[in-house]
This record gives C-alpha cells, structure tokens and sequence, in this order.
C-alpha cells in the first residue's frame, strides 16, 4: 500500500546552503556545514559539538507541524556524512526519506546535470550516472559534460548556491545546448524543493528510510576521458595513455584510477589506513590513497617538515629520495622513495583544502616509474566539501 506524505518537509542541504519549510541563520548554516564531518566546532566565541549545531539547524529549517521528512543532498557527498545529517533529522521528524539531488529532479525524459565545487555529475534518462572532474579549465569541463549528452532532448541544470563557478558554467552549458536544439531549463536549490514536492504528491512506499547509499566507485563514461585526455595533453602526456576511468571517493578525498584496478580499503598491516587499487595485469603495481585533516592555511613547506620529522625517526634504509618541493603532474608536492621488499612505492604527498593527500605509487623494483595511472592520480586527486 502506498500513502500520500500531506504532512511532509522537504529539506535541502548542501553543498554550501540549507533550503526548507523553515529559516536558519546564516551563521549557524555555515558553521554547521563547516563542521558536517568533525566533532567539535566553533560557534560564535564557544567551542561546541557539530552534532548540537546540526540539531538546531534542523529544527529550524525544518520548521513545526511536520510528522516526516525529505532529505536532499549533493549526489556525491560521501555515504559516512550523509548518514549522519540523516541521524540527526531523525531526532526531529520520525520518518526520514533521503534523496540525491539529481534523484530528485530526474525523470525518464529529461538529463539532469548537477554542478558541484569539484565535480559534476550527469544523471540520465536511463538511470546512468557519469562524473566529471571540474579540476580542468571550465571549456575543458564543459566538454567533458556535453559528451555525456549527445542524444538529450531535455536537460535540467541544476545550480546549487554558493558554488563557485556554478552559474559561469551552466550560463555556458545552456548556450551550447540551446545550439543543438536541446530544452534547458535551469534550478536552483528552491527549484529543487519544489520538484521534489511535485514528485512526493505521487504514493511513495510505507517505509520508515529510504536508505541512501551511492557507490563509492563511480565508473566514468567516455566524457571524462575526454577531460582527462585533454588535461593529458596540457601535461605532456600521451592520448593512448588514457584509459577509461573511475572516480574513487573515500572520506574527503577524490581520485581517479583506471576502471579495470580493483579497489579495497586495507586498515590492518603496516602503515595508515588507506584505499588500495591494483592492477589487473600485476599486483605488485597498485595505487594506495592517504588522507589526514590538516589547518586549513597550512603550506607545502610545513608538510614537508612534519613528513620529514617522522622519516627522520623510522630505520636507515626505508625511505629514500625525499624532495620538499618537487612537482609531480604540475602540482607542487612533497616526494618520497619507500622500499619494501621487491616493491618501490613513490609518494606523492599534496595539501588541498586542509586535506593531505597522500597517492603511493607501487611498483616493482625493477620498474623506473609508476606510469600513467600514478601520474593520472596525481593529478586528479583533490579534497570533496
């Protein structure tokens, strides 16, 4: 049996702005945006927990006299942070139903194109899902999502607020979908409100959640091999060296592998906890992914000498080759050599958004480098609000 919500918010969090029945102020929404993945937070002159500054905002935004919930968010934030914003509204409305924006705004007829800071994701007709990178120039970009709409009659751009860019680009997208005769309309976070308002008049099933659960691992479609190809070229880097590609997102780091590499998260054994991808065709050459939360002005030159200390203090003979101010695909990065057994793992280390990446490329020792996959990570590899 079906049942129709008539008493129903529909909330809309993220990526930099909340939407609903009800008013948040504007401090405590982007204190408690800042802080959706910590513990603790500052609000105003007091240190409190991130769960408190999230319990207000939605008791605010939420507004009163509503027995159940929906729950918008940004298609690729990760599956631990939306969880918790979903536990939270718990609290305030009994029945939580958790929705991807493009989930939302999608349809059998019409694309949907979701803007994002670092990404963007194209949702289908079909129900086929492509991501691509926004870390290239935005015509690059641009590119790169027009591929993955060669057949659409209908697509809604979807611009979240507060996204840097996000109106230059979709301004851009509708003129060069407007040339292929292709319907644009454009929405904005109370557009998406209110299409999933119209979508929830329909019966939706009795169930208390609706679990929402993305893949961690997004294939990629040809689309972003066209970025990468031309991000390639910029690079020096040769076209053939570019395989078809998959995102891997993990806490609050990005990355992109080769499709074919399988993925797994190791966190027993030496070393941090990190995602580990190998190669198909030889185990011994493999990718593993670090992240650790870092200040958000720190500089290279300051990771360079944690990193240094800590190598100081491990056995002569283990790490080798340390660079402070090397580049590696035209990012500034600290480098290092670590020896273990028959393998060499290169580690590229980067500091974006208060996020240290961490990308070691494994190889055989008897192998100069880590090849185009290394160089491909390296160079995707970018902190996820």
């Amino acid at each position: 049996m079906g049942r129709f919500a008539v008493s129903e918010a529909v909330v809309v969090i993220g990526p930099h702005a909340v939407s609903g029945p009800g008013v948040a102020d504007a401090a405590l929404v982007a204190a408690a945006l800042e802080s959706v993945d910590e513990r603790l937070a500052v609000f105003g002159d007091r240190v409190v927990t991130a769960r408190a500054l999230w319990v207000d905002l939605v008791d605010a935004v939420c507004g009163s006299g509503f027995d159940s919930a929906v729950l918008v968010m940004p298609s690729w934030w990760p599956p631990p942070r939306v969880e918790f914003v979903e536990d939270v509204l718990l609290g305030v409305c009994p029945q939580v139903v958790v929705l991807r924006r493009g989930t939302g705004l999608w349809s059998n007829e019409s694309a949907v194109v979701e803007l994002g800071p670092d990404c963007v994701v194209v949702h289908l007709p079909d129900g086929e899902r492509s991501v691509v990178s926004r870390s290239a120039r935005t015509d690059f970009v641009a590119d790169g999502v027009l591929a993955t709409l060669p057949n659409a009659a209908s697509v809604v751009l979807d611009v979240p607020a507060g996204v840097d860019g996000a109106a230059t680009l979709a301004d851009g997208l509708a003129r060069r979908l407007s040339r292929r005769n292709v319907e644009v309309s454009v929405v904005d976070d109370q557009g998406v409100r209110r299409a999933v308002e119209v979508g929830r008049r329909r019966p939706v099933p009795s169930r208390r959640r609706l679990r929402f659960d993305p893949p961690r691992v997004a294939v990629v479609t040809g689309a972003l091999v066209a970025v990468t190809a031309l991000a390639g070229a910029a690079t020096g880097s040769s076209a053939d060296e570019v395989a078809e590609g998959t995102w891997v997102v993990e806490g609050r780091v990005a990355v992109e592998i080769p499709t074919s590499w399988t993925v797994e998260r190791v966190t027993s054994g030496a070393g941090s906890a990190r995602v580990q991808a190998i190669s198909p065709e030889d185990s011994r050459l493999a990718l593993h992914v670090t992240q650790a939360r870092v200040p958000d002005h720190e500089t290279m030159q300051a990771t360079a000498e944690t990193l240094k200390a800590a190598l100081d203090e491990q056995p002569d003979g283990v790490f080798a080759d340390f660079d402070a101010a090397d580049q590696q695909a035209g990012r500034p990065a600290v480098t290092y050599t670590e020896l273990r057994s028959a393998v060499a793992v290169e580690w590229v280390v980067l500091v974006d958004r208060g996020i240290r990446i961490a990308i070691g490329c494994q190889r055989s020792v008897s192998v100069p480098t880590g090849g185009a996959a290394c160089e491909r990570a390296v160079r995707t590899a970018h902190a996820v609000p």
